[in-house]
């Protein structure tokens, strides 16, 4: 294998650019400095959004999709996907003591099964959280917030996989209702739209 070595003046280490072994999975690639490499280490190849402009509720313990979902083809192997959520919603207990309820974000890669990239399949119906309120008394029990994610996802895929993510709500208890995109179904209120952004991000 060949290879390219620096070294350092006064007794340092050295750096060392070796050619890779084969050029499969775009392998080989050419580097222009001072520093502009044709593979874009690091650097956002491609942007998609989502939008859920419209009011979704779910007043039941079992996870049910919102409506809110984005898909991105990676145009390079190893690319890491950058995910972004901003979600207004209402948790509505009515005149119950407590209310909790949540969201989910699940990826699916091709056109095999939605997995978990947020959070998780509870256990029971306890948690996990994204948000529980509760006051202890019988008035009404109803609080207006924003849900946000941003995490780096590293899916496994073939190049020309297409890759599916979207989000999904459900309660803590059997009481309540909990409402993604607040608004349009209320009377008096404006109808908020909830995003979710998609970046690849080259590995």
């Amino acid at each position: 294998m060949s290879q390219l070595k620096l070294v350092a003046d006064s007794g340092g280490g050295t750096i060392a650019i070796k050619a890779p072994a084969n050029t499969t999975s775009n392998g080989a690639f050419e580097l222009t400095l001072p520093g502009t490499g044709s593979r874009g280490l690091g650097k956002i190849l491609q942007v998609v959004q989502g939008t859920l402009s419209s009011q979704h509720s779910n007043s039941g313990t079992t996870f049910q999709d919102i409506g809110l979902s984005a898909t991105l083809t990676p145009t390079q192997v190893g690319s890491k996907v950058l995910l972004q959520e901003m979600i207004q919603y209402n948790l509505d207990g009515g005149s119950y003591p407590s209310v909790g309820g949540g969201f989910k974000t699940v990826r699916k890669v091709a056109n095999g099964s939605f997995s978990d990239v947020v959070g998780h399949t509870p256990s029971n119906s306890t948690g996990p959280f994204t948000l529980f309120f509760g006051q202890f008394s019988s008035n009404d029990t109803n609080l207006h917030t924003l849900h946000n994610v941003s995490v780096l996802d590293t899916p496994t895929y073939s190049l020309g996989d297409t890759l599916t993510y979207k989000v999904q709500s459900r309660m803590y208890e059997a009481n309540g209702t909990i409402y993604a995109s607040f608004g349009g179904g209320n009377s008096g209120n404006t109808q908020s739209t909830s995003y979710m952004i998609l970046m690849e991000v080259a590995g």
